[in-house]
């Protein structure tokens, strides 16, 4: 059974109101209306995708909701960590057009239960030499930097 979700309080005008700036949320819109949100995904807890910028790489933009409406936001932008970017304006912006277009996160555990410890550092291997921010993301936890905090479970 596909769980439904639904976040009364996600409107634009609390989301305009989380940005702060009607530009940031103009300037996501854009982004979002040209296609640059790719990956979408939902969980009880909220929402992540990556968005396509202005870097060769993609931006990764984790936002926390719950009841009350948006409660943290994180980019991997250099303007993001506060969560108030065009990138996370663009993810919202989908989810207030096209909340059909989030996938459901996978169980990871459930998913990865089974493989055995050789094969799953062998994937890491690979994961962290082929993706320099998984590498980051592990190097910052090692010292706990919060910038890479998952913020969806």
């Amino acid at each position: 059974m596909v769980q439904r979700i639904s976040w009364p309080a996600l409107t634009e005008q609390a989301i305009r109101a989380w940005l702060a700036d009607d530009d940031v949320w103009r300037r996501g819109d854009a982004y979002r209306r040209a296609g640059r949100v790719r990956l979408p995904r939902r969980s009880a807890h909220g929402l992540r995708a990556v968005v396509y910028g202005q870097a060769v790489a993609p931006y990764r933009v984790w936002i926390r909701i719950d009841a009350q409406g948006i409660q943290r936001a994180q980019c991997t932008c250099p303007v993001g960590r506060d969560g108030r970017c065009k990138h996370v304006a663009a993810v919202l912006s989908l989810w207030l057009h096209q909340p059909g277009a989030f996938l459901p996160l996978p169980d990871w555990a459930h998913r990865l239960r089974d493989w055995p410890a050789e094969r799953l550092r062998a994937f890491a291997v690979q994961v962290l030499t082929r993706c320099p921010e998984a590498e980051a993301w592990l190097l910052a936890h090692e010292g706990k930097d919060e910038r890479w905090e998952e913020t969806n479970e």
